[in-house]
């Protein structure tokens, strides 16, 4: 069973908040998506939501891309603290997105590499009155499509399943499983894990999705 970051009870309000911060970045501050989603991946706050940090998962959407900002040295334009601009297209965005990482378990920084922010976006049309679920299907769809970190470190270390296999002393169809996210890494036993990233030179977090 997939370990979640925070409880379900917190959900909503993550969501909402997520979506927000979006329409904020979006439609107060004029930034790109992919741009801001690219600060948000690079802050405290992206990994302080995905581990349920009470003091990122109680801010307010305007306060969270405010923090994000800041993290990067940068300043807002004035904002005005309100409920938003209503369930735009960006808000949606937002809201899914949070939505398919608290379900999924997933990283953030997976999510956005499957799927950038503006391709979430243009299913806006198509999404926005289906179900949760439906949404959250389509996504993960692109998400397991992807390739996983693991594939990806060990591609640039120019090695093979089974040298890495040899190397780290772990099952090939171990790894060959994790790639082909038969089996997800995020649940592998914390030996293995590491015995992969010696060889690899990253650490465990690199490996995780």
């Amino acid at each position: 069973m997939m370990i979640k970051g925070y409880n379900e009870v917190y959900l909503d309000d993550v969501m909402e908040e997520v979506a927000v911060m979006f329409d904020y970045a979006v439609n107060n501050q004029h930034m790109d998506i992919d741009t801001f989603g690219n600060l948000f991946l690079d802050s405290p706050v992206c990994h302080g939501i995905e581990i349920g940090n009470p003091y990122y998962i109680n801010k307010g959407g305007s306060e969270l891309m405010m923090l994000v900002l800041e993290s990067h040295h940068l300043e807002a334009d004035y904002i005005t603290y309100d409920t938003g601009f209503g369930k735009t297209p960006e808000y949606w965005m937002g809201w899914i997105t949070a939505y398919v990482q608290w379900k999924s378990g997933f990283k953030f920084s997976t999510i956005f590499s499957a799927i950038a922010p503006s391709d979430i976006l243009a299913l806006y049309y198509p999404l926005h009155e289906a179900d949760v679920k439906k949404g959250y299907d389509v996504l993960m769809e692109r998400v397991k499509k992807a390739p996983t970190n693991l594939y990806k470190l060990r591609k640039k270390s120019e090695i093979t399943q089974k040298q890495l296999a040899q190397y780290a002393e772990v099952k090939e169809r171990t790894i060959r499983a994790y790639e082909q996210r038969e089996t997800e890494i995020n649940k592998a036993q914390v030996n293995i894990v590491r015995a992969l990233s010696l060889v690899l030179g990253c650490s465990i977090e690199d490996l995780l999705e």
